[in-house]
């Protein structure tokens, strides 16, 4: 997987605009550049997933400073290219961990998984049709012009003021950045009694992706903030694959499990036992359903562990006096100070429209 290229630029010391702006612009330009390779192979595929899934986290990171109806639909344009890529990643994966797990197999479930892994080619292939239609050059090109529009829109205030929302053209950068990252971490800590919870698997699920959306947050506003964020986000990062590998072994289970009571509905419906192919296809469903079970606890476990590591250490303390450093240190920055004196910063906000 690419990593994801650092922003230049950024500045808490400047407009909060200005620096949303270099940042959604950077995360568009670097998702299309993965275009081409996503009509090529798997990696293109999940690099330009992954992309599409870093400019809709920092979109959703500054909703609160944006107008949003301005952009609204660039972002439901946004989410339908993503569904697309997940749509082919998905199968991706799957068609690779059955062709590993193939050879771990019996000979006798082997043939049954070999013959679900074929199944799952087909649903890439229409799959794939789809993705080539969302990433056409015109329609993603012509997208994207859309969506620099709607930025501009989203980014400058409206003609009646509000009292209630404080919007990014009349802020700076130093006081939205760490908001941001606060307003990640609550969101984590909210959900993480699922943790606790070990069959809540949309409640889990949700977890994984504050987790996700909180390490996104904390790598794209290090720079700017405090360098030992991504320190810390490297410690989210472990929790956000454990809950990643348990989503994974969540979404086989519930496959297996309907695969294997329609399979059962037939054989009850013609009185015997099922022989040839939709035998092999229910003896390696029952494997399978056990190898996912087993790993689905595994994991588990490894996310309850760390999670447990934080609350009784002190992860969350350190992530915290991260934030009052940066922000004790914008506060004595001359810099920061001959600004506020002169306005510059004044909290003028505008009526969204």
């Amino acid at each position: 997987m690419a990593k994801a290229k650092k922003i230049e630029g950024l500045s808490c010391e400047t407009s909060a605009a200005d620096n949303v702006r270099l940042i959604l612009d950077g995360r568009l330009g670097e998702m299309c550049e993965w275009r081409a390779a996503a009509l090529t192979d798997a990696d293109g595929v999940h690099d330009m997933r992954v992309a599409s899934r870093r400019l809709r986290n920092a979109l959703q990171d500054f909703k609160p400073y944006l107008r949003w109806r301005k952009l609204a639909p660039a972002a439901r344009e946004l989410k339908r290219i993503a569904r697309a890529l997940g749509a082919v990643r998905d199968e991706d994966v799957a068609i690779a961990a059955l062709e590993e797990l193939q050879l771990d197999a019996l000979a006798a479930d082997a043939a049954g998984i070999a013959l679900l892994a074929d199944e799952r080619r087909r649903e890439r292939d229409s799959a794939r049709a789809v993705l080539v239609a969302a990433i056409a050059e015109e329609t993603l090109a012509g997208w994207r012009e859309e969506f620099a529009v709607a930025l501009e829109k989203a980014l400058k205030p409206g003609r009646r003021p509000s009292k209630k929302k404080r919007l990014a053209a009349a802020l700076s950068f130093g006081e939205v950045a760490p908001e941001v990252v606060r307003a990640r971490v609550a969101e984590l800590r909210a959900l993480s009694a699922s943790l606790y919870q070990p069959f809540a698997v949309e409640a889990l699920h949700k977890t994984r992706i504050a987790a996700r959306r909180l390490r996104y947050a904390m790598q794209l506003l290090a720079s700017c903030l405090n360098e030992t964020l991504s320190e810390r986000a490297a410690e989210v990062a472990e929790l956000q694959t454990e809950l990643g590998k348990l989503h994974d072994c969540d979404v086989w289970l519930e496959a297996l499990g309907r695969m294997l009571s329609e399979l059962r509905a037939d054989e009850n419906q013609y009185r015997l036992p099922l022989n040839g192919t939709a035998g092999q296809k229910q003896r390696a469903a029952v494997w399978l359903l056990c190898h996912f079970a087993r790993a689905r606890m595994k994991s588990y476990g490894q996310a309850l562990a760390l999670w447990q590591e934080w609350e009784t250490g002190d992860f969350f303390k350190r992530l915290a006096d991260s934030l009052d450093a940066t922000a004790a240190t914008r506060e004595s920055s001359p810099v920061a100070g001959a600004a506020a004196e002169a306005g510059a910063f004044d909290c003028a906000g505008r009526e969204p429209s």
